[in-house]
């Protein structure tokens, strides 16, 4: 899988993804119940897509690309810590997934207009 981004673990990529480079399909969509914070929304959306691929056993130990338009939320996934309390019950819950499905999601970063998910 090629990002066309240099990799370098100790920074977050602040250049975007390009998404056009693949084609994408709605696999999954739900109407949000409550009105909230822009980054819980989007944490929510997280954990959501992981949940949605832990119903594969095929994603066991497996890694994945996500893409998220969100700098916060890619910031406090990639790290796996945060001190908002409105993050911190999402945090958890994505971190329990990710630990007990034992797989490696690649968060890349797109802007907003380029995300095929909105």
């Amino acid at each position: 899988m090629d990002t066309l981004n240099f990799y370098r673990p100790e920074r977050l990529p602040k250049a975007p993804v390009d998404s056009r480079q693949w084609d994408w399909k709605i696999s999954k969509g739900w109407p949000w119940l409550r009105r909230a914070h822009i980054n819980v929304l989007e944490m929510e959306a997280l954990l959501h897509a992981v949940r949605y691929r832990a119903k594969s056993v095929r994603v066991m130990h497996k890694k994945f690309l996500h893409l998220v338009d969100s700098l916060v939320v890619l910031g406090i996934a990639a790290k796996g810590r945060t001190t908002s309390k409105m993050l911190s019950p999402s945090l958890h819950r994505y971190n329990m997934l990710i630990l007990a499905l034992h797989c490696y999601p690649i968060l890349a970063w797109v802007q907003s207009h380029l995300n095929p998910s909105d």
